[in-house]
């Protein structure tokens, strides 16, 4: 499943009126258990192709509907059972004709619905190969997620959809019960849990994790040829043009800056690639060049670092790290006899 090329997502998490899981081709359009009405959405950055969201969208009265006396939208009134007239559904605010139905609250305490479960079931199906991060494929909000992001894309795997559990705390909270697992990230494979981070590499050591990725899961090599270069030298920057021809005044201060301190780098010319250009934005997190790699770990504050704003020097990044403190061990002694 992917998003339309023609539609844009919104703040609200919806592509021209479509449901969750990704743009939609009508307004009416319903996925994952919720649907965004008839409303439509602009002003927002285009999802990528390769992942698909399921962030809800919101409720509420549409673009040209206001609340009634009545407290229903559109001048629809509710009937006598307390329901919606004309078979419109309650939305958030208690409005008939709105985007949702309304959302029902976990309960820790109690088993879960039958609904909830429902709801949870339709997210995790999604798309083929489904993952339960903090944050975004482009923006992770914790390094477990950012790490299994880094993962999938190192083992060819570029058509998964997520599931933002920052944006969805009932969702967060029941998807723990529903799974039987107490921490995320969480990765789905067909509907079926594979586990966390640990998990999966550890699979991964005997070829197990592969063996379940679907084809249509795959992409056509990319990711896998970024880490190729990324490993390639213990210091790799990737830049606009080369070391003796730099591109932009941003690449030229980098080579000077680097052979300032005499450090040893090997170089990429993202000009002459374009593929590797857009897709090292995606693997890395960052998105201006030049780039700076350390040890297949990208330097994310380089360009702060360049501009003289960062909190940090070049000779900290490449300072070796603190020593591990030596864990104390305690003996006992036992008097002679």
């Amino acid at each position: 499943m992917s998003t339309s090329d023609t539609k844009t997502k919104s703040s609200s998490g919806c592509c021209g009126g479509s449901g969750v899981g990704g743009c939609g081709v009508t307004p009416s359009e319903k996925e994952a258990g919720a649907c965004c009405g008839k409303g439509s959405c602009s002003n927002g950055k285009e999802e990528a192709a390769t992942t698909p969201s399921s962030s809800a969208c919101g409720g509420g009265c549409g673009p040209k509907e206001s609340a009634t006396s009545g407290g229903c939208c559109g001048g629809s009134a509710k009937s006598e059972s307390g329901g919606c007239c004309k078979g419109g559904a309650k939305d958030r605010s208690g409005c008939c004709g709105g985007s949702e139905a309304a959302e029902e609250v976990f309960d820790p305490n109690k088993p879960l619905t039958e609904s909830m479960k429902a709801k949870l079931d339709g997210i995790i199906r999604t798309a083929e190969v489904m993952i339960f991060i903090k944050g975004t494929p482009q923006e992770p909000k914790c390094k477990f997620s950012k790490a299994l992001i880094r993962f999938l894309m190192d083992n060819n795997v570029t058509k998964f959809g997520y599931f933002d559990i920052l944006s969805d705390s009932n969702v967060r909270e029941a998807l723990k019960m529903h799974s039987n697992w107490k921490t995320y990230p969480q990765l789905y494979i067909a509907g079926r849990l594979i586990g966390g981070l640990d998990v999966v590499k550890e699979l991964h050591s005997d070829d197990a994790f592969l063996n379940q990725i679907p084809a249509s899961a795959l992409g056509k090599g990319l990711f896998p040829r970024i880490r190729t270069l990324v490993d390639s030298k213990p210091v790799m920057l990737f830049l606009q043009g080369t070391p003796d021809a730099p591109e932009s005044k941003e690449g030229e201060a980098a080579v000077k800056v680097l052979k300032a301190a005499s450090i040893e780098f090997g170089f990429f010319n993202v000009s002459s690639d374009a593929s590797i250009m857009n897709g090292l934005k995606q693997y890395g997190h960052v998105h201006t060049y030049p780039q700076l790699w350390l040890k297949s770990d990208v330097v994310s504050d380089f360009a702060s670092i360049l501009a003289g704003t960062a909190k940090r020097t070049l000779t900290e990044v490449f300072a070796p790290p603190p020593p591990t403190p030596a864990k104390h061990q305690f003996h006992l002694l036992l008097p002679l006899s």
